[in-house]
This record gives structure tokens, sequence and C-alpha cells, in this order.
């Protein structure tokens, strides 16, 4: 399912944190070409099942709500 792009699985560190630190510009494009793809597919909508504990630590629920 991975290979087809139907189901993602990626660390906390991979999506949030490549370069050490939270870059809330780089997670939103990221959730853009995620967003894009699934539409092109015919997809109405995701789902999704996220630890968000680190973001909320790091001070960042603002720009993740944003």
């Amino acid at each position: 399912m991975e290979k087809d792009d139907d189901i993602m699985i990626k660390s906390t560190r991979e999506w949030y944190y490549p370069y050490d630190t939270v870059d809330s510009l780089d997670v939103k494009a990221k959730w853009n070409v995620v967003v894009s793809l699934s539409r092109r597919r015919g997809k109405s909508g995701l789902r999704v099942f996220a630890d968000m504990s680190g973001i909320f630590k790091a001070g960042l629920s603002k720009d993740l709500v944003a």
C-alpha cells in the first residue's frame, strides 16, 4: 500500500523534525502535497493518525492550528 501511495507511514522526526527543528511552512507544504495528490486521485478526504505531543512540547500549537 505504501508503494501505491495509499498509505504513508512517517516517523514524527521524519515528518516534523527532518532538520532538528520544526519549520511550520515546510510542514504546511508537505500537507499541501498530500492533499493535492489525494484530490488528483479522486479521494474526498484523508485519515490521519499522528502523535502530536512533540508539536505541543515545542510550543508550536498555534502554528499547527494555522
